[in-house]
């Protein structure tokens, strides 16, 4: 018998979804919480562009603190940027495979922007999250790839923020 999957509801639209699929945001330090599994008071947050600028409007999170807090959108998005850019910059430094031998593998490949490549399985970086010593990274666990195409919509929102 499996056990069944945690559900948890999006701070801003209410939307119920399993866990794994939304944004922690651990409290007080606003820190983006990228295995879920840091014992702090916490909230989650969908990843529907509204409600990623919601969170990051300079007094939406106050209420979750309960004290008048000042730009917390800014602290939130640097320690979300911080903790995927140390994450993907370690798989970029860990190995990756020659390009040449990419069609032939099918787990998730995360490379710079510059590089083409494209497909359901390729994940793109911008220079924001990109810290890497490779153009290319291909990342074998599924747990890894599994949690960052989930937040594959703040890992491309970050990056936008960019480029604009």
């Amino acid at each position: 018998m499996s056990k069944p999957k945690a559900i948890r509801s999006c701070a801003f639209c209410g939307l119920k979804t399993e866990k794994s699929k939304l944004l922690r945001i651990n409290l007080p330090d606003l820190s983006f919480d990228f295995f879920q599994n840091k014992n702090y008071r916490s909230f989650y947050v969908c990843q529907n562009a509204k409600c990623i600028h919601k969170v990051l409007k300079k007094y939406a999170v106050a209420k979750h603190l309960k004290t008048d807090v000042k730009d917390t959108g800014n602290i939130l998005l640097a320690n979300i940027e911080k903790e995927l850019s140390f994450i993907i910059t370690n798989l970029f430094n860990k190995g990756s495979l020659e390009v040449n031998n990419i069609k032939d593998y099918t787990n998730l490949i995360l490379c710079k922007k510059s590089t083409c490549l494209s497909g359901e399985n390729v994940l793109s970086i911008g220079e924001k999250l990109y810290r890497g010593s490779t153009d290319v990274c291909v990342v074998s666990s599924k747990a890894y790839s599994k949690l960052l195409m989930n937040y594959r919509d703040i890992i491309t929102y970050i990056d936008g923020l960019m480029e604009n």
